[in-house]
C-alpha cells in the first residue's frame, strides 16, 4: 500500500479521540467514517480538512434530525415508546423502501443528510442513527435522560436497540427498521440470535462503523485493493490503541480482509508450477494464517449463537482449496501439463504430482469440515424454536447454508477427481515398468477425521481483548473473473453479516473434470461424511419435520456430496450418527428398512425427494 492518505490519518486521530472519551459520540464517529468513505470511493486526491466537513455534518445532524426528533417525544411515557417514536421520525425522513428491502451499504449518517439524491440508510445505518439520536437527545434534554440507557444489539444479520425497562426489570428490545417493541417470542429465531444478541457499547459501535467500510463496492480492482489495505491499517491501529473497543464482528471482518491477501499468495503459488512452493503455502495451518486466527478470536467473543464466525472460517478453508487447485483459472491445475519446474521439485520418487494435489485437497477439505462442525453447533442451539423458523427473516441464513453446501459439493468432487487422477498416474507408472510396487497409503499424510478447531496461543495471536469494562458478549453463480476469496460478499449489515457465494472457479473446474472422470463413489473417509450429515441434521431439525419442504438446491447439493462417497462410507457414516440425529429426515436415512434408508445407501434417484419433503406427507407441500 502507498503512503496512508492524510484523510485516513486525520480520521484515525479523530476516531481515537472519540474512543478516549467515556462515551464516544456515535453521530460524530458515523460522520467521520462517512466523509472518509466518500473521499476514498471518489478517489479524491485532495480535500479540505476532514474535521471541517465532519463539523458541518454534525451541525446539520442536530438541526435536521436531533431537534425535530426531540419535539416528537412529548406524549411518550416510556423509553421504549421514545425509541419507537424516534425511529418512526427517522424513517419518515428517508427515501421510502420496504423494511426488508433496505438499500445496501448506506451505513453512515452523511447518507441521510445529503443535499441531493435519495437520503437512505441500511439496517446498520438506521440502528446507529437512532442510537445517535437517543444519545444526543438524552444529553441536551433533561426530560429524556432515560434515553441514555439505549444500546445497540447485534445478531448475525440484524441490528436493533435495547433500552432499560421498568426498575429492576429486564431490558426492552426495540426494532428500529420497522419501529415497534419486540416481544420475547419475536427473539427466538436466528434473525435475533435466539434472544442472545450481543449488546454493543458506544466504543464497540465506533469499531463496527470502521469495519463497515465496503471496498467490495468499488468496480476498480486497484482502488478496492487500496481501500482494503487502508481498512486493515485502520483496524490494526485502533485495535492496538483501544483493544477493549473491539467487537466480535470486527475480528471476522478483519479476517476476511486479510484472507483476500493470503489467497492471492496461494493462487500465485498454485499457478507457478512449483509444487514445493505450493505445498508450503497450501498446508499452512490455523496457527499460521492470520485470517483464521481472527475468525477464532471472533468465535471466542461471540455468545456461541452467532453463525458468521464459524462460517467465515469454513468458507476460508474452501476458498483456499479453490485457490490451491485452480489458482485464478477455471481448470484444475493438476490436469494441466506439468512444467519443468513442477517436475524438478518432486521430492518423493513414488509420489507423483497427482498424489501431491490429492493430499493438498484432502488436507484443506478436512480443515473446512472442522469449521463446518462449529457451524453445526451453532444451528443446534436453535432447537428451542425448531420447526418455527421465520423463512423471510432467515433468508440470509438459507443463502449461506446453500452456498456452503454448494462449495462442499465442489470440494468433494475435486477430491474424487484427484483421487482418480492419482490412481491413473500410479497405474501408468506401473505399466511403464516401475520396479517399485505401488506404495501403501501413507497414513501420516492422511488428514484423517476432522478434529476440534485449533485454539491460537502465542505471540502471533491477534491482540487480546480486554474484558474489564467492555461489553462482550442467489441460488446463482457469481460473475466470472472474481478472485478466489469472493465468497465473502457483504450483506445489508456491513461488518456484521457477510453473505457467501459460490467458489466459481472450482465449480467450473470440476464440471469440466466430470467429462473425463467419474466423480461418484470415490471417497472412503466416512468421518468426513459424518460431519456433513450432522450439519444437515441440524438444519433439518431447525426447519422442522412437519409441513415445510427444504430448499431444493440445498438438498441437491447434499445429495451431490453423498454421491462422491463410497457405499461403505455412506453406510458407516449414517450408522455412526444414527443415535445422535434429531430430525426425522436423518433418522429415516439411518433405517435401512425405509425407502429413505435404501435410497441413501444407493444414492437412488428418489433420495432428493425423500430428504426434501417433510415426514408428514398428508399435509400440503409448501416449499420454502
Amino acid at each position: 500500500m502507498a503512503a496512508v492518505p492524510s484523510a485516513v490519518s486525520e480520521a484515525l486521530s479523530l476516531l481515537a479521540h472519540e474512543l478516549q472519551r467515556n462515551v464516544p459520540c456515535v453521530a460524530r464517529s458515523s460522520i467521520i467514517m462517512g466523509v472518509l468513505q466518500d473521499r476514498l470511493f471518489a478517489q479524491a486526491a485532495t480535500g479540505g480538512p476532514l474535521q471541517a466537513d465532519t463539523d458541518a455534518y454534525v451541525l446539520q445532524f442536530r438541526e435536521l434530525l436531533v431537534q425535530p426528533a426531540a419535539a416528537k417525544l412529548g406524549k411518550c411515557k416510556t423509553p421504549q415508546d421514545k425509541v419507537v417514536a424516534i425511529a418512526k421520525f427517522l424513517r419518515g425522513k428517508l427515501a421510502k423502501a420496504p423494511a426488508h428491502k433496505q438499500p445496501l451499504h448506506t451505513q453512515y449518517l452523511p447518507s441521510a443528510l445529503r443535499d441531493t439524491g435519495k437520503r437512505q440508510l441500511d439496517c446498520l445505518g438506521i440502528a446507529t442513527a437512532v442510537l445517535a439520536l437517543c444519545q444526543q437527545i438524552s444529553q441536551h434534554h433533561q426530560q429524556h435522560a432515560d434515553l441514555a440507557s439505549s444500546s445497540m444489539m447485534v445478531s448475525d444479520d440484524h441490528c436493533w436497540l435495547s433500552v432499560s425497562g421498568a426498575p429492576g426489570g429486564p431490558e426492552v428490545q426495540v426494532e428500529v427498521t420497522d419501529p415497534r417493541q419486540l416481544q420475547p417470542a419475536h427473539l427466538s429465531n436466528w434473525l435475533y440470535a435466539g434472544g442472545h444478541g450481543l449488546a454493543c457499547s458506544a466504543a464497540n459501535v465506533v469499531m463496527i462503523l470502521v469495519a463497515g467500510m465496503m471496498p467490495e463496492e468499488l468496480k476498480d480492482d486497484a482502488a478496492a485493493d487500496n481501500v482494503r489495505h487502508i481498512q486493515v491499517h485502520m483496524l490494526q491501529q485502533l485495535a492496538q490503541q483501544h483493544p477493549q473497543a473491539m467487537f466480535y464482528s470486527n475480528y471476522f471482518r478483519w479476517g476476511m480482509l486479510l484472507e483476500e491477501l493470503e489467497l492471492v499468495q496461494l493462487a500465485t503459488a498454485a499457478e507457478s508450477g512449483d509444487m514445493q512452493l505450493l505445498q508450503q503455502s497450501a498446508q499452512l495451518g490455523p496457527q499460521q494464517l492470520q485470517s483464521q486466527q481472527y475468525y477464532q478470536q471472533s468465535q471466542q467473543l461471540s455468545t456461541g449463537w452467532q453463525w458468521h464466525p464459524s462460517s467465515c472460517a469454513a468458507f476460508g478453508w474452501l476458498n483456499r482449496l479453490q485457490a490451491a487447485l485452480c489458482g485464478n483459472t477455471d481448470n484444475l491445475l493438476a490436469l494441466q501439463p506439468m512444467t519443468t519446474t513442477h517436475a524438478a521439485n518432486q521430492q518423493q520418487p513414488h509420489q507423483g504430482p497427482a498424489a501431491t494435489w490429492h493430499h493438498i485437497s484432502r488436507s484443506l477439505l478436512q480443515q473446512a469440515l472442522s469449521s463446518v462442525q462449529d457451524c453445526t453447533h451453532v444451528l443446534q442451539k436453535y432447537s428451542a424454536c425448531a420447526g418455527k423458523p421465520d423463512r423471510a427473516a432467515d433468508q440470509q441464513l438459507l443463502e449461506a447454508v446453500r452456498d456452503l453446501w454448494q462449495n462442499m459439493a465442489d470440494a468433494c468432487r475435486a477430491v474424487a477427481c484427484l483421487q482418480q487422477l492419482q490412481e491413473h498416474e500410479q497405474q501408468q507408472g506401473r505399466q511403464a515398468g516401475q520396479h517399485s510396487p505401488r506404495a501403501a497409503p501413507n497414513t501420516a499424510d492422511d488428514p484423517g477425521p476432522p478434529g476440534p478447531p485449533v485454539r491460537i496461543i502465542g505471540a502471533e495471536a491477534p491482540p487480546a481483548v480486554a474484558t474489564a469494562g467492555a461489553t462482550l458478549n442467489t441460488d446463482g453463480v457469481m460473475q466470472q473473473g472474481k478472485q478466489p476469496g469472493d465468497n465473502h460478499i457483504t450483506a445489508d449489515v456491513p461488518a456484521t453479516a457477510p453473505v457467501t457465494g459460490h467458489t466459481v472457479h472450482l465449480g467450473a473446474a470440476v464440471s469440466r473434470a466430470n467429462l473425463e472422470f467419474i466423480l461418484t463413489n470415490q471417497i472412503e473417509n466416512s468421518s468426513w461424511l459424518q460431519a456433513q450429515l450432522t450439519f444437515m441434521d441440524a438444519l433439518c431439525a431447525y426447519y422442522g419435520d412437519d409441513s415445510t419442504d427444504l430448499p431444493t438446491n440445498i438438498v441437491g447439493y447434499f445429495v451431490e456430496v453423498a454421491s462422491t462417497y463410497t457405499q461403505s462410507a455412506r453406510t458407516a457414516a449414517i450408522a455412526a450418527v444414527a443415535e445422535q440425529v434429531a430430525s426425522s429426515r436423518m433418522k429415516a436415512l439411518a433405517d435401512v428398512n425405509t425407502a429413505a434408508g435404501c435410497a441413501w445407501l444407493e444414492v437412488a434417484p428418489d433420495l432428493q425427494q425423500l430428504v426434501q419433503m417433510p415426514s408428514s406427507r398428508k399435509r400440503k407441500r409448501k416449499e420454502m
